[in-house]
């Protein structure tokens, strides 16, 4: 009997070691803690896969271990302040250290078992993450880079989906894909692991080198050189003419610009490049004119102060200038 009795107490003895290790061992805080101490270790392979991965509508290449040793602001320690457990899951609320910032972040966890009978086992939710949302304010690189590391992805992938991210700080540029163009980067800092809204923005603006506002301007001068190349009173495409009086008929006419309108390149807008107005030119029109009665000499037409407007865009390495609008207030002349 005394035998039975101490191999019982031993039994139970072992069973609640068994199940205050399991216990110890399965808390919700410990998976928390492993998920954290991955993120801290630069071990972002291992975080991912405990966090559940990478979601669908993200995509995942800052989210290596390569990756986030780049990127700044690291997540540098954290302290687990509550556990929470209901009949749905568990709540581990955490103190996370950014450099000299801190931030609270709750993670929610699912059971997935039981281990020695009584004890659950838990796993993390999929970690809905942060995200970097890349925008062109101008056009597209040829590719994105963050933190100098290229994302291997279509630009055009990169716009459509976000790039999930932890926190820390983040150097988004684009290699131009045109001499004519350069895009500034954008440094964009993630401050917790979710993110109540979509994410943050990172927007690469295009600006013009020396080559491109060249060509630019040139491209501007030139819709005015094609207006007055052609001989005739209302040249096409143009918004400038010149008015004949009954039966007058002109001939030999011959458009010049002096001095020339001078423009000013803005920045780029939903059509492109805006072509501001900056000094006025005068435009010149000079030809032969007869009457019916016989009568005959030389014409002039002139119309002084003339401004005019417009987008650039560049395609196909071409900068292509288009009319918005001048002055003219539907072109005229004045004859001499």
């Amino acid at each position: 009997m005394g035998l039975v009795v101490l191999l019982a107490l031993v039994a139970g003895g072992l069973t609640w070691i068994a199940v205050s290790t399991a216990a110890a061992r399965n808390a919700p805080e410990k998976i928390v803690d492993a998920y954290l101490a991955a993120v801290v270790d630069g071990r972002i392979e291992d975080a991912v896969a405990l966090g559940g991965g990478v979601p669908d509508n993200m995509l995942p290449d800052l989210l290596t271990d390569a990756a986030y040793a780049a990127a700044g602001a690291h997540v540098t320690g954290y302290t687990i302040d509550s556990t929470g457990i209901d009949s749905s899951g568990a709540t581990v609320v955490a103190s996370i250290q950014q450099g000299a910032d801190e931030f609270s972040q709750s993670f929610r966890l699912t059971r997935t078992g039981r281990e020695a009978i009584f004890v659950d086992t838990w796993a993390l939710d999929p970690i809905d993450y942060n995200s970097i949302r890349v925008t062109f304010d101008g056009p597209t690189g040829s590719g994105v880079t963050v933190n100098g590391i290229a994302i291997d992805e279509p630009v055009e992938s990169i716009i459509a989906r976000p790039l999930a991210a932890l926190p820390g700080s983040y150097v988004v540029g684009a290699p131009s894909a045109d001499g004519k163009v350069q895009i500034e980067d954008d440094t964009v800092t993630v401050d917790s692991f979710t993110a109540d809204v979509d994410g943050v923005d990172a927007t690469l603006t295009a600006s013009l080198t020396p080559e491109g506002e060249a060509a630019g301007q040139a491209a501007a001068a030139g819709y005015l050189d094609a207006c007055i190349a052609q001989p005739v009173l209302a040249p096409e495409g143009c918004d400038f003419y010149a008015e004949t009086g009954d039966g007058e008929v002109v001939t030999n006419l011959v458009w010049s610009v002096d001095p020339r309108p001078t423009f000013t390149i803005g920045a780029w807008t939903p059509n492109g490049w805006e072509v501001l107005p900056d000094a006025p030119g005068t435009i010149i029109g000079n030809g032969d004119y007869s009457l019916p009665s016989g009568e005959f000499g030389t014409v002039r037409y002139t119309l002084s102060n003339y401004t005019y407007g417009g987008y650039l865009t560049l395609v196909d390495g071409v900068m292509i200038f288009t009319f918005s609008g001048s002055n003219a207030s539907g072109g005229g002349g004045v004859t001499s």
